[in-house]
């Protein structure tokens, strides 16, 4: 009943304040994206962009490692739209108002400090490829919702919540990589993270828990226990998730070599790649990891061959372009590419042979 009760008064609340005062960032947020989004970054001095199905995107002037903005640059804007947040959030909390002239000049300190991260954004998008260009729009979108909802809490018992949301929003800008070749990096590790989730899920299916009972309970009541949910898999079915684990840990290894090569003078490769190449292989990174993800589901559940095929032919697509011809990593001698290539004939083959098992398999 209490929680329906802030609900209805959350949602009252927020009617009242549609036109809150911190209602301008979103307005000062629409015109940035927009340049963010131009086609016409390159004449206005931007860098040339990799196109998400190009693989070789044409050479940026601006060095791959070269500042897009100081790190202490970004220190100091985020730090004062962090203190700008705490003002707004501690006279509103004292006040206990949604009335706009209450909190006017609160208000316009927080405005004033997030018109300073959007023109940080806006500098930062000159020499910026794909990567860069995505994560500045990703940490100026939530940015502005965290501002826009904080607006709309005012006089809400949870405002300090959205002010501590906010607060975030200010380490991630401060964390925004200062160049190229870091949110290149920076991407290609967020798939490798999502890889190695899957490769976890997918190990655990394979054997039992460490010092389980397979089953055995000490009281009837705890028939539902943990360890008796460890399930043997029929013999195609653990071939074909073995095969996947062995696809997933070599594309692990493929990049890890690219996030390293993203290192400037960090070895041989580093050496031999340019942020272009290295880019479209983060590009190639989200696809395949992605592929992953559908494959694991599917291996661990109904083996369904219509929901297996799509994102097999995503995987092998995506993999075969980052370390085949004209690959980000083609040329580099890279004996994980190998393996993840012949790792994937194995997993076509395993599939095949699961497939052919399935009851309803026709003869």
């Amino acid at each position: 009943i209490m929680a329906d009760h802030v609900a209805d008064e959350e949602f009252h609340c927020k009617e009242r304040v549609k036109d809150h005062v911190l209602r301008s960032a979103v307005e000062q947020w629409a015109e940035v994206k927009a340049q963010l989004a131009e086609d016409a970054l390159i004449g206005s001095g931007a860098a040339p962009c990799a196109p998400a199905a190009s693989l070789e995107p044409p050479p940026s002037p601006v060095p791959a490692s070269a500042l897009v903005a100081p790190p202490e640059e970004l220190r100091r804007v985020a730090k004062r739209y962090t203190q700008a947040i705490a003002q707004f959030r501690d006279a509103a909390v004292a006040q206990g108002t949604a009335t706009p002239p209450a909190l006017k000049w609160e208000a316009g300190e927080v405005l004033e400090a997030f018109g300073c991260c959007l023109e940080t954004l806006l500098r930062m998008r000159v020499g910026a490829c794909v990567c860069l260009l995505d994560e500045l729009r990703d940490v100026g979108s939530r940015m502005t919702e965290a501002t826009d909802l904080l607006g709309s809490a005012v006089g809400l018992p949870n405002i300090k919540i959205h002010a501590g949301i906010a607060v975030d929003c200010a380490k991630d800008f401060e964390k925004i990589s200062p160049h190229n070749r870091a949110a290149t990096r920076k991407r290609i590790n967020r798939s490798l993270a999502v890889l190695r989730e899957s490769e976890t899920q997918l190990t655990r299916s394979l054997s039992p828990p460490e010092g389980s009972n397979m089953g055995v309970c000490s009281d009837e009541e705890d028939l539902d226990c943990g360890d008796s949910d460890f399930q043997e898999l029929e013999a195609p079915q653990r071939c074909l998730i073995e095969a996947l684990v062995c696809v997933t840990i070599a594309l692990e290894r493929v990049l890890q070599e690219a996030s390293q090569a993203c290192i400037p003078d960090k070895g041989v490769l580093a050496a031999l790649a340019t942020v272009g190449s290295l880019e479209a292989v983060a590009l190639r990174a989200t696809e395949a990891s992605r592929a992953v993800q559908g494959l694991t589901t599917t291996a661990l559940g109904d083996l369904e061959a219509a929901h297996f095929l799509a994102p097999l032919a995503e995987l092998r697509a995506a993999s075969e372009a980052m370390v085949g011809a004209g690959g980000g990593l083609e040329g580099a001698g890279t004996q994980a590419g190998t393996e993840l290539l012949a790792d994937l004939d194995e997993l076509d083959a395993a599939f095949a042979a699961a497939a052919a098992a399935a009851p309803d398999a026709s003869p």
